[in-house]
């Protein structure tokens, strides 16, 4: 009996190789389930920050409005940045202004993987309040006489600026994924360095600055997300951003030479 015992024990135990055989078929099944976990972290990341655009895109359909139809002012927009000047009218706009895919937060400019902070002095916006994840389309600033919409930045001229709701409105951004608070882009800026960083390192100095580059960097892969000013969101290829209506009067255009792999 006892023997008989001793045998059913030696039959219940695992062997060295037995073993080893689990380890092994244990070591695959995370190497096919991590990167599937990542990529579903990743498009929930996606999903979160286009619910975050699209709020904020309502904010601005709510200004617009409640102002008879004119954009911001770029005085008021400056002082207080976008944030600031939608909390009165729009108040979670404090919860959707940062992209989940860039939680980081930089001391002045931002990147694909870190939120900017824009450094302003006012008694009622705290540290947290300037901290941002995505930039403006500043073409659609209204052009006024204290402001002028931001004419240093932007270099353009009062007819580039939308002072009606055009009629392409499908394809004019409003808000996207952005290393700043605010973009003037143009057809004419180059082809950025790299893909992380917007080009800061080569900025320039106003307005000469590469802003289409603030736009172009890979928070979602190869693509940033963009609410555009009839309320819809897309997530467009960083290599389509040139087609798109930035300002009044924009002519498409394409990379040359084409964006970098990163």
């Amino acid at each position: 009996m006892r023997q008989q015992i001793l045998r059913m024990h030696r039959r219940a135990a695992f062997t060295l190789v037995e073993l080893l055989v689990v380890i092994g078929i244990l070591i695959v099944l995370l190497s096919i389930l991590l990167p599937v976990l990542a990529h579903v972290r990743k498009e929930g990341q996606r999903t979160a920050c286009m619910a975050n655009l699209r709020q904020l895109g309502q904010a601005y359909t709510s200004y617009l409005t409640g102002n008879d139809g004119r954009g911001i002012g770029y005085a008021r927009h400056a002082n207080g940045v976008w944030i600031q000047t939608f909390r009165s009218d729009y108040g979670n706009a404090d919860r959707v202004r940062s992209c989940p895919s860039a939680p980081e937060i930089s001391p002045d400019f931002g990147s694909a993987a870190l939120s900017w902070t824009f450094d302003l002095d006012l008694p009622d916006l705290t540290l947290d309040r300037r901290v941002g994840g995505y930039g403006f389309n500043a073409w659609l600033c209204r052009w006024d006489a204290t402001g002028r919409g931001g004419e240093q930045y932007s270099g353009g001229t009062p007819a580039q600026y939308f002072t009606t709701f055009p009629a392409e409105s499908a394809s004019v951004p409003v808000f996207g994924d952005c290393t700043w608070a605010d973009a003037w882009p143009r057809e004419t800026d180059p082809t950025p360095p790299n893909l992380i960083d917007g080009d800061r390192a080569t900025q320039g100095t106003p307005p000469a600055e590469n802003m289409m580059a603030r736009f172009t960097i890979s928070r979602h892969g190869r693509n940033i997300n963009v609410v555009f000013l009839d309320g819809h969101g897309e997530t467009v290829p960083l290599e389509n951003l040139k087609q798109l209506k930035w300002h009044n009067g924009y002519v498409p255009a394409v990379w040359a030479p084409p964006l970098p792999a990163r």
